[in-house]
C-alpha cells in the first residue's frame, strides 16, 4: 500500500477537553495540515495550515484551561523524496508493507501510538525531516486561529515532543537540537531552556506533583530535571539504554536508524511508575523519591509481552482499578496489556 506523501501521518494527540473526556483526535500531516478529527461520528470538525515553510507537522500538544482549548503545533522542513523511498525500502524490509499506525481511547485518559522516521545511523538528525530547521506555535482550537509563534532560541529547530501541565499554563518542548524549553502559556515568553541530551530529545514527561520532568533523549538515558531549581539534574534513571526504540536495518543505501517520534516515556497518574521500552517489549518500573542520603531511583517490576521487532511507541491509562499498557513495533504490531493494581 502506498499513500501521498503529503497525507502521511506525522502527528496525533487527544484533543484536551473541560470534562477529561474527548472522542476528538488531533491529526498532524506533511502537507502542514491538523485535522480534528471526531472518532463517534468519524468525521473531520476542523482544519487548518499550521505551516507552509515548515509543512511536516512533527508534534501536537492541547490543553484546556481558564483561555479555552488550546492546540500547540511543532513542525518541520519537508521530508526528501529520496529518505521516503529509503523509509519505505526499510520498511517493506521489516513488514512486507508500510507500518500501520492506531490510536484507541479508554475512559478519560488519552491513549495515542503515532508513526516513526527513519534517520542516518551516523547521526542524530533525521532524514526524514529537516531537523535543522522548525517552528512551535499555539492555535485556538475553536477558531483555528493562531495565536502567536513561540521564539526557538537560540535557532529554530525541529520540536519532536509537547506536553502541557494539567493547568495549561505551561508549555514543556524537548527538540532535536537536545533542548528542552519551558514555555509561558500567556504570554509566549521562554522561561527557561537547557541543554538536555546529546542528540535529539524523544520524549518528555511530567512527574506527578509536575515538580520535575523526565525526558529520553538519542543518548539513551532517561534524566530526571528540577522544574523549581532551573534545568538542574535531580536524577539519572537506571533504565535500559535500548529505551530509544534504535533500529539499525540495512539497506541498498546503508545502515538506517529508526528513531520515534512519539513518546517512549509515560508516568502513571499516581507518580509511582513509569513506563518505557527495552528493545522489543514495553518496561514498567517503579520510582522511589529516595530519602535524604540516597538518590531517587526505578527498580523494573514489570516487563510486559514482546513484540517480534523493537517498540517504537507507547502509552498507557491507569484509570479505574486497572491499567491498561499499549505497545506498538516497527512490524506494524499493536499489543495491549491490563495490569490489575496491587
Amino acid at each position: 500500500a502506498s499513500w501521498p506523501s503529503q497525507w502521511r501521518e506525522c502527528g496525533k494527540d487527544w484533543m484536551a477537553a473541560a470534562g477529561n473526556s474527548s472522542s476528538v483526535l488531533l491529526l498532524g500531516y506533511g502537507n502542514g495540515k491538523v485535522r480534528l478529527y471526531d472518532v463517534n461520528s468519524k468525521s473531520t470538525t476542523a482544519e487548518f495550515e499550521a505551516s507552509s515553510e515548515h509543512p511536516r507537522v512533527v508534534s501536537l500538544a492541547s490543553t484546556y484551561n481558564t483561555a479555552g482549548s488550546l492546540i500547540a503545533v511543532g513542525s518541520a522542513g519537508a521530508a526528501s523524496q529520496a529518505s521516503l523511498a529509503l523509509e519505505q525500502q526499510a520498511a517493506s524490509l521489516s513488514t512486507g508493507a508500510p507500518p500501520t499506525h492506531h490510536a484507541t481511547s479508554r475512559n478519560h485518559h488519552r491513549l495515542s501510538l503515532t508513526r516513526f522516521f527513519s534517520s542516518n545511523s551516523s547521526s542524530s538528525s533525521s532524514m526524514s525531516v529537516d531537523t535543522g530547521s522548525g517552528q512551535l506555535a499555539l492555535w485556538d482550537a475553536c477558531s483555528t486561529r493562531q495565536i502567536m509563534a513561540l521564539t526557538l532560541d537560540p535557532a529554530p529547530t525541529c520540536i519532536n515532543t509537547l506536553q502541557f501541565n494539567r493547568q495549561g499554563n505551561l508549555l514543556a518542548c524537548g527538540s532535536a537540537d537536545g533542548m528542552i524549553r519551558i514555555f509561558d502559556v500567556s504570554n509566549g515568553d521562554c522561561m527557561v531552556g537547557w541543554h538536555a541530551h546529546m542528540g535529539q530529545v524523544y520524549s518528555i514527561a511530567f512527574s506527578h506533583d509536575e515538580s520535575t520532568l523526565y525526558s529520553l533523549g538519542h543518548d539513551g538515558k532517561v534524566n530526571q530535571w528540577s522544574i523549581r531549581q532551573v534545568a538542574q539534574k535531580v536524577n539519572e534513571l537506571p533504565l535500559d539504554t535500548s529505551a530509544i526504540g534504535g533500529l539499525h536495518m540495512a539497506v541498498a543505501a546503508g545502515p538506517l536508524t529508526y528513531s520515534p517520534y512519539n513518546s517512549l516515556l509515560k508516568v502513571d497518574d499516581d507518580g509511582d511508575h513509569i513506563l518505557t521500552s527495552s528493545g522489543s517489549q514495553g518496561i514498567i518500573y517503579q520510582l522511589s523519591d529516595g530519602s535524604p542520603n540516597t538518590k531517587p531511583s526505578a527498580r523494573r517490576v514489570v516487563a510486559l509481552r514482546g513484540h517480534p521487532s523493537p517498540v517504537v511507541a507507547i502509552d498507557w491509562s491507569t484509570a479505574l482499578s486497572c491499567g491498561t499498557c499499549l505497545t506498538t513495533a516497527h512490524d506494524g504490531s499493536i499489543y495491549v496489556s491490563t495490569l490489575l493494581k496491587q
